[in-house]
């Protein structure tokens, strides 16, 4: 083969690989997003339904799980904010807030929703959670996928995300790839993947950074992962 043929061949091959490698990087990823649809709807085969409400229990979940309070505020004055704590009103859990200038610059409120006997539920197969909200006005709550280890719970360091939510009761489904470690805790931050390896409690909080003067309420539905 004659050194001409030779480099034909090279060169056809070198760009047949530049256009190759060109389509791959001009290929549109795939973007996670959000999914929003109506409360209630059938969840699709192999789901885990983390909690559910039903009048008929009206201080826990519909299985028995624990549902905490969460109250914190950047002064002392401000633990007297969850104004009538949290009922359970038909398939929702209602959490009733006034959070005044007492309070300090930053304050939330908000539950910690568990498991019967508070056991912990592996789930690192799970790529989505399916959540109902609704709330009184717009705004933004606060999700956070807490996990085991009780140091890392204390210290609020498992990851967290936002979403924000409409006074109609709906569905969101969101990735869990939505969930990061809070900027505050550093190293100490805790991934999704070392959540879903045992998950002890979903919390949802209203929170103020800002502006602390606030009350309204806020309802959680069905909490549920999807793989």
């Amino acid at each position: 083969m004659s050194s001409i043929i030779r480099r034909g061949l090279a060169t056809a091959f070198a760009s047949g690989l530049l256009c190759l490698l060109a389509a791959c990087a001009s290929a549109p990823r795939t973007v996670e997003k959000l999914q929003v649809g109506a409360a209630g709807e059938a969840l699709p085969e192999g789901a885990f339904v983390f909690a559910n409400f039903s009048p008929e229990r009206p201080e826990k979940t519909a299985t028995g799980g624990k549902i905490n309070p969460i109250v914190y505020s950047a002064t002392s004055q401000g633990v007297g904010m969850l104004q009538e704590g949290y009922k359970v009103e038909g398939k929702t859990v209602r959490v009733t807030y006034a959070i005044d200038e007492d309070s300090g610059d930053w304050a939330g409120v908000g539950v910690h929703i568990l498991q019967p006997r508070e056991k912990t539920v592996p789930l690192p197969r799970m790529k989505k959670l399916r959540i109902e909200l609704a709330a009184e006005k717009p705004v933004k709550l606060k999700l956070r996928l807490v996990g085991a280890d009780v140091a890392a719970r204390n210290a609020g360091s498992y990851p967290e995300t936002e979403l924000a939510v409409t006074p109609e009761l709906k569905a969101y489904t969101l990735p869990l790839s939505f969930f990061e470690p809070p900027e505050y805790a550093g190293n100490a931050g805790k991934t999704v993947e070392q959540a879903l390896e045992n998950v002890y409690a979903m919390e949802v909080q209203y929170q103020t950074p800002l502006a602390p003067r606030a009350e309204g309420w806020f309802r959680v539905g069905t909490v549920a992962f999807l793989p």
